[in-house]
């Protein structure tokens, strides 16, 4: 079973959110699993052991740095500088020494929006952008959004480490990357309902199913779902495919088998969670 590289995105998302998606998209056309953390309430301790945990995982990561400093954790330690979500992101993937591939903004670099900060904000930022382009990495300075995008289809990432966590993933298609349009509405009201208003993904109690006539694209809305939010999912991508109730218990037990979940053998109690695309 073929292993994705994980590249983890880092990038403030009020004034770069569109060029984070370009990356995104750029990303799945790779057959790259982009993987993301962008709401966070965390305090400074536990959020450092999140981000250890979820970029450790991961094969490398793009760090996008702009002239706004965003958001901070709450709660910061006696002591301790001030940091933003963003450069702590950066800060974790430079202590587990990952690849990382640098994007400076320009001056005149295209922005979501047009956001006050105050001076310190200013400063603090500065001071990051200025420890970027000192540190001796390649860095690649970007002014729009098609920058970024075909400068990331030209990067050369990272094989997936043989000794990271397994993912197992049989998904039948790879994803179509920004030829997938569309269907953002879809996308989205998926995944409000598989997240329940929660953070990651919950346990269903019932199956979520996409419905509609044949040939409307419903098993590739689900396919394209699971590349986008990987991340929400730590262990497995799976899909069964059921023409019938008897294919689909054949199915589901050829799941088991040595290439997927290696479970043969095995007596194994399961609780699944579906994501049905039905006629």
């Amino acid at each position: 079973m073929t292993e994705h590289p994980e590249v983890f995105i880092s990038a403030t998302t009020r004034d770069l959110g569109t060029y984070r998606r370009e990356i995104k998209e750029a990303l799945l056309s790779l057959q790259i699993f982009p993987i993301e953390e962008s709401s966070f309430t965390l305090a400074y301790g536990p959020l450092t052991a999140m981000l250890r945990s979820l970029i450790g995982r991961c094969d490398a990561v793009i760090h996008v740095a702009g002239f706004y400093y965003g958001a901070e954790p709450p709660h910061r330690p006696p002591g301790e500088s001030r940091r933003s979500y963003t450069q702590i992101k950066y800060d974790v993937a430079r202590e587990l020494r990952k690849p990382i591939y640098l994007f400076v903004a320009a001056v005149d670099t295209e922005t979501d929006e047009n956001l006050n900060q105050t001076d310190e904000e200013k400063s603090l930022q500065m001071a990051h952008l200025q420890a970027i382009q000192s540190c001796g990495d390649i860095y690649y300075p970007f002014a729009r959004r098609e920058d970024v995008a075909s400068q990331v289809l030209k990067l050369r990432f990272p094989a997936r480490d043989a000794n990271a966590p397994r993912r197992v993933v049989n998904l039948p298609y790879t994803s179509l990357g920004h030829l997938f349009k569309g269907r953002d509405t879809a996308l989205a009201e998926l995944r409000q309902r598989l997240r329940n208003g929660g953070g990651r993904a919950v346990n269903l109690t019932a199956p979520q199913a996409i419905h509609g006539l044949g040939g409307v694209g419903k098993t590739r809305l689900a396919v394209e779902y699971a590349w986008r939010h990987a991340n929400d999912y730590e262990n497995a991508l799976l899909f069964v495919s059921a023409r019938s109730p008897a294919d689909f218990r054949s199915n589901l037990a050829a799941v088991c088998n040595a290439e997927i979940l290696n479970l043969l053998g095995e007596f194994v109690s399961v609780s699944v969670s579906l994501s049905i695309p039905t006629c």
